[in-house]
């Protein structure tokens, strides 16, 4: 009876071992679903950023772009101020040449003058006397 004592013994631990391997592997379950979970939400995260990295990319580009249509703009300023400065002296000199003459028509022009205002006095001396 010791030998089926033992046995019943030795069945019992077994048996008990087993139970506890049980719950080990019901808690390894518990903990491979809750990894599962935790690398869906990764994986999902990983979605949002590479998302963000697309949106990212696309604005680079735009930026890039409108940095060159700057660029352009700037060039176009610089020659049109460049092309005004030239316009403006053509311009300047024109006028230059135009006003050239100027004080030589004031002065025949004052000279007419003085010499209508002799004749003006001379008649009202004659019609005076």
């Amino acid at each position: 009876m010791a030998e089926q004592e033992l046995m019943n013994f030795l069945t019992e631990q077994f048996g008990r071992m087993g139970q506890g391997f049980d719950a080990m592997d019901q808690r390894f379950e518990k903990i491979e679903v809750r990894l599962d979970s935790m690398d869906q939400r990764f994986d999902a995260m990983d979605q949002r950023f590479d998302a963000m990295d697309q949106r990212f990319e696309k604005i680079e580009v735009r930026l890039d772009s409108m940095d060159q249509r700057f660029d352009a703009m700037d060039q176009r300023f610089d020659a049109l101020e460049l092309s005004q400065q030239e316009d403006i002296v053509t311009l300047l000199k024109v006028i230059d040449k135009k006003l050239d003459h100027i004080p030589h028509d004031i002065d025949y022009l004052r000279n007419v003058t003085s010499k209508h205002d002799m004749d003006i006095e001379r008649i009202k001396k004659q019609v005076g006397s």
